[in-house]
């Protein structure tokens, strides 16, 4: 995964609630108090992280990071303690290609989700594997319904269809919910960001290049989008300048395609004023529920220090931003716990645990 540093700054002040104070607390902008980081140099132990690809919580504040190197699964209490190490690179059993996402099921399960491998791997709550199942379709996003292990896929056919999956902890195969058109070939690309409420409501973005969230009921019948009218961020020049020079370096028409798909960006059909000028409104796995029902938004607009979330209410209201002073890369919500994975401004990837109010 590739990372840029950031401006560290300790704990800054955040965006505070408009709300009226008899507002319930799920209609205010969260307040963030920052409790604990993991992450370190060259100390040698679990707390050395090479490059976290996913982060998952649960509602006891423990922490799960998904690292490129072994262990590839490495587990923390809120404290930073090590709790256990699990899985290496490989295509074997407890092993992992790219292990996209984690998440947190009841009675300290986990589910490990590979892209490469399409395979889900279930985990008991000392990290030894209760079950290895193959997933029948290729996944560009995933989330996960907090306590119930339920877990919703985003796939992508590559032929202008993507579909929407249930899968019960449960249940060895997945059940479809939903399909709908992706944009066509030149237009725009597939985001990569679903998400699942407490309730089962499920929001998704087909396409990160317009702002409209889609959500659907636990039963799949369609709820109004989430829509906020706002231009498209734009990229400063050393973004456009690193964004080309990505591209360069993927030799075939193919690879270049398909590495801009996982990173939320355009097809190489559009104008290069559109690919290179303007960032899409939410990057890939932007999408998670907190367990109040409030829906997440990472969106681009942030900087190289720092990441703005859009929150929404549960009935769909927009309630307001919050800045971080960090970049996040990957994050997570469970109970009154956010797990974001960043880097120091020395490049050494962290993870970092905050209290939300």
């Amino acid at each position: 995964m590739n990372r840029r540093s950031f401006a560290y700054s300790g704990v800054a002040a955040f965006v505070a609630a408009c709300s009226l104070a008899v507002a319930p607390a799920h209609s205010q902008v969260p307040r963030l108090e920052r409790l604990t980081e993991i992450g370190c140099e060259d100390c040698g132990d679990a707390r050395q992280l090479s490059s976290t690809w996913d982060v998952a919580v649960n509602e006891a504040g423990d922490v799960l990071v998904i690292d490129r190197d072994a262990p590839t699964l490495r587990m923390f209490d809120r404290t930073g303690r090590s709790v256990w190490g699990r899985g290496r690179p490989g295509a074997g059993p407890g092993e992992y290609r790219f292990a996209m996402r984690a998440a947190m099921g009841p009675g300290g399960t986990v589910h490990v989700v590979d892209m490469r491998l399409r395979r889900l791997t279930r985990l008991a709550s000392d990290g030894t594997i209760a079950k290895s199942l193959t997933i029948p379709f290729f996944v560009v996003g995933s989330a996960a319904r907090g306590r119930q292990g339920e877990l919703v896929f985003l796939s992508d056919d590559f032929n202008s269809t993507g579909t929407l999956y249930r899968w019960s902890a449960t249940e060895d195969v997945p059940v479809k919910l939903l399909s709908f058109p992706t944009p066509p070939p030149g237009e725009a690309s597939l985001s990569g960001s679903v998400a699942v409420a407490p309730n089962g409501v499920v929001a998704y973005l087909s396409t990160a290049d317009t702002y409209a969230i889609h959500r659907l009921t636990p039963a799949g019948q369609p709820l109004p989008a989430l829509v906020r009218d706002i231009p498209r961020p734009r990229r400063t020049p050393e973004e456009i300048a690193a964004l080309k020079g990505r591209m360069s370096m993927v030799g075939a028409a193919a690879k270049a395609s398909q590495e801009q798909k996982q990173a939320g960006a355009s097809k190489s059909l559009l104008s290069d004023d559109d690919r290179f000028q303007f960032k899409p409104h939410a990057g890939t796995d932007a999408l998670r529920y907190d367990d109040a029902g409030r829906l997440w938004v990472r969106t681009m607009r942030g900087t190289t220090s720092t990441t703005v979330f859009d929150i929404f209410a549960p009935t769909g209201a927009f309630v307001g931003e919050v800045t971080m002073p960090l970049r996040v890369d990957a994050y997570s919500l469970a109970g009154s716990y956010l797990a974001t994975a960043t880097e120091r401004d020395d490049g050494t990837p962290i993870v970092v645990l905050w209290s939300v109010k």
